[in-house]
């Protein structure tokens, strides 16, 4: 199963995403924004794709999470 931390750790090398209350480090944020970075650079890459839309949803799992 694919997490947020997974993505964080994998892809932007992101050794703890998460503090102990499960909200994000200063390292977890910095490698979030890295991550919304690029998908609005998806967005303006391929016709179609909603990276407001994508972002909102991360954003939405973030506040779950923490």
């Amino acid at each position: 199963m694919v997490t947020l931390e997974g993505i964080l750790q994998k892809h932007f090398g992101c050794k703890t995403p998460f503090k102990k209350n499960e909200r994000l480090s200063k390292e977890g944020w910095k490698a979030y924004g890295k991550l919304v970075s690029l998908i609005y650079d998806l967005g303006a890459l391929v016709e179609g794709f909603d990276a407001n839309d994508m972002v909102e949803t991360l954003d939405n799992i973030t506040e779950e999470i923490g």
